[in-house]
């Protein structure tokens, strides 16, 4: 679904967990700039390594 936000920023406050985290991968599909704010900075860190994993895969397939 095109939501019309690339290369928008958002902030995602508790992107680590739960609905946060959700928010954040959905509009990084989106082409979205998220900045994640978390507690659980470990949780945050898999976070980043999932969306960016995922930007390299979608890459590919253009």
């Amino acid at each position: 679904m095109d939501l019309g936000l690339k290369s928008k920023t958002a902030v995602i406050t508790g992107a680590s967990i739960g609905i946060g985290r959700a928010i954040a991968r959905g509009l990084a599909a989106e082409g979205v700039r998220v900045i994640g704010v978390a507690r659980r900075t470990d949780l945050l860190a898999e976070l980043v390594k999932e969306i960016a994993t995922r930007q390299v895969h979608s890459l590919s397939r253009l």
